[in-house]
C-alpha cells in the first residue's frame, strides 16, 4: 500500500529486503525477491538495488539462533576479513 501511495504522489521510496535470516527456507528466500520485483512492477520508480544478506555477528542478538541453524564461522579472527557471509 505504501508503495501505491508512493507512486500515486510522485515520491520514489527506497526499498531495502534482507534474505538469510537463521531460519529462513529457500521458498521464502524467493518470495521475498518475487516480493522485490512485484514492488518495481507496481512502482517502477521504487528503487530496490540488492538482497543483502542477514549476518550474525558474534555477540549479537542472533548469533545463538545462526549458529544452531549451520552459521560456521571462522576459527580465528582473520578469518573474518575475507569470509563470504554467503557462507
Amino acid at each position: 500500500k505504501a508503495n501505491l501511495k508512493c507512486k500515486k504522489y510522485g515520491i520514489v521510496p527506497a526499498c531495502s529486503l534482507i534474505i538469510g535470516f537463521p531460519t529462513e527456507t529457500m521458498e521464502e528466500i524467493n518470495n521475498t525477491i518475487d516480493f522485490g520485483f512485484l514492488l518495481q512492477r507496481e512502482n517502477p520508480q521504487a528503487q530496490l538495488e540488492t538482497f543483502p544478506t542477514y549476518t550474525a555477528f558474534p555477540c549479537t542478538p542472533l548469533y545463538d539462533l545462526a549458529l544452531s541453524n549451520g552459521l560456521v564461522p571462522p576459527d580465528r579472527l582473520e578469518g573474518w576479513v575475507d569470509w563470504i557471509f554467503d557462507d
